[in-house]
């Protein structure tokens, strides 16, 4: 199982590419080839946010085709559950937002409508995490969801993606991940 852990920590340490400090990787392009997928630790050895980070999530929710307002609070929900079972203990700021900001804070998560199809398999969300090189700690994520969700309740997707930006792999293998 250790094996596995480390194998899965240097395939996404080659992966990611650095910029400065920073590093990305996406959950939308992993494939160990075998299937298993395992929490990744991250250069620092995080695999959370930092304690009692100050976070904005930004909800981009146009006027015409946005998030319903259940959506929304479906969001704000699975970060702030997240933050609390994980005991990061966030500073979260909601910000619902009409487009894209042009600037960001330097901890952010960005959800929105957009292309899930880095992932080939149909997927209804697609979430791409940062994170810094030296501490491990992620930096920001953004994530897409599928149009195709339309007004569906996205509680147990969000719940699910929220937990990638705590820098969490899928696990394919049932019988590994118990």
């Amino acid at each position: 199982m250790k094996l596995k852990m480390l194998i899965a920590s240097l395939l996404m340490a080659i992966g990611a590419t650095g910029v400065l400090a920073q590093g990305r990787s996406s959950l939308c392009y992993i494939d160990f080839g075998d299937g298993y997928y395992e929490p990744f630790l991250a250069a620092g050895g995080a695999t959370a946010w930092e304690k009692g980070s100050s976070i904005t999530l930004y909800i981009v929710s146009p006027s015409s085709g946005g998030f319903t307002s259940g959506q929304i609070t479906n969001i704000e929900t699975a970060l702030s559950n997240w933050s609390s079972a994980a005991v990061t203990n966030l500073q979260i700021t909601n910000s619902v937002v009409t487009s894209t900001p042009s600037s960001f804070p330097s901890q952010y998560i960005l959800v929105q409508f957009g292309s899930t199809s880095g992932r080939g398999d149909g997927s209804a969300a697609c979430t791409a995490f940062n994170y810094n090189t030296t501490t491990g700690y992620p930096t920001y994520s953004t994530i897409n969801v599928s149009t195709s969700v339309g007004t569906a309740d996205i509680g147990a997707l969000m719940a699910h993606e929220m937990g990638h930006t705590y820098i969490i792999a899928d696990c394919l293998d049932s019988a590994d991940c118990d």
